[in-house]
């Protein structure tokens, strides 16, 4: 039996994402009979998370996630959208949510007399510079999150038996990852994992 592997470390983000696609893409028209997606991430955005998550559901090849230490929020996004997700029996997985982080640096200008100034066209542009955000901006920024947060539990779920209440933002490790349904098994390196598969009788996971 034939495998792809792909490696995937790092953070989340549209230049890695933009790799991952030509990756999968040139895996698909290999003669590989699976496609392996070794990932090693903390997560990132979210921008191109779910068009290539679709790409992976489109795969006519098995497509087996795979982590030896850890795969963080955005990352396990793309894992869940996999056929299977396998790890170490020491890997962390999980941390499905969303945050936006905004500092607020007034309080320190108005106790140094510092006057800061914005200009700016449009009346919600600028809405993360120091003391510039309204109640109603702080409302919409709040709805965004909760909508990728709604969008991320819906795909987990999508491919997952997990509990709604497992789906808060925390993580998860060995047996009690395998517990809640965060993953389908243990592998302690690549190669066991291969050799997993193969006794799995040519993918079918």
């Amino acid at each position: 039996m034939k495998f792809s592997v792909i490696y995937f470390g790092g953070y989340v983000y549209p230049g890695s994402m933009d790799d991952l696609e030509y990756e999968l893409r040139d895996a698909a028209q290999s003669n590989s009979d699976a496609i392996i997606l070794f990932m090693r991430s903390p997560g990132g955005y979210t921008f191109k998370v779910p068009e290539i998550s679709r790409l992976i559901e489109k795969s006519e090849k098995p497509v087996i996630a795979y982590t030896d230490t850890f795969v963080f929020s955005a990352a396990y996004w793309l894992a869940a959208s996999c056929d299977a997700i396998y790890a170490a029996p020491s890997a962390e997985v999980g941390s499905v949510g969303a945050y936006v982080e905004a500092f607020d640096f007034q309080k320190y200008y108005d106790d140094n007399y510092i006057e800061h100034k914005v200009f700016r066209s449009g009346e919600r542009k600028g809405r993360f510079l120091d003391g510039q955000m309204d109640e109603q901006e702080i409302t919409e920024i709040q709805a965004g999150v909760e909508k990728i947060h709604s969008e991320f539990i819906e795909q987990v779920q999508k491919h997952r038996n997990i509990n709604k209440d497992f789906l808060q933002g925390q993580t998860y490790e060995g047996s009690e990852a395998l517990e809640k349904g965060f993953i389908d098994g243990f592998a302690d390196t690549l190669e066991d994992l291969k050799s997993l598969i193969v006794s799995l009788n040519q993918g079918g996971i």
